[in-house]
């Protein structure tokens, strides 16, 4: 799934704290990462899982980021 963040300079910040809770994390463009949750059952549980991290995200940066709609 992509995911892109409301600040573009603090995107290699987004992809080490995804990485850091188990995600594999690739760079798409400037604002963008693509994010795969490995050991997920189902798409809608690796989506659910995601969203949380970044609303965890949000709460410790101040920097809003969120899932991209295919």
């Amino acid at each position: 799934m992509s995911v892109r963040t409301g600040d573009p300079a603090r995107l290699g910040e987004l992809a080490l704290f995804l990485e850091g809770l188990g995600c594999e994390v690739s760079t798409v463009d400037a604002a963008t990462l693509d994010v795969l949750v490995p050991g997920a059952l189902r798409d809608d549980a690796a989506e659910l899982e995601v969203d949380l991290y970044l609303r965890v995200w949000a709460a410790r940066t101040g920097v809003t980021a969120g899932r991209v709609s295919d």
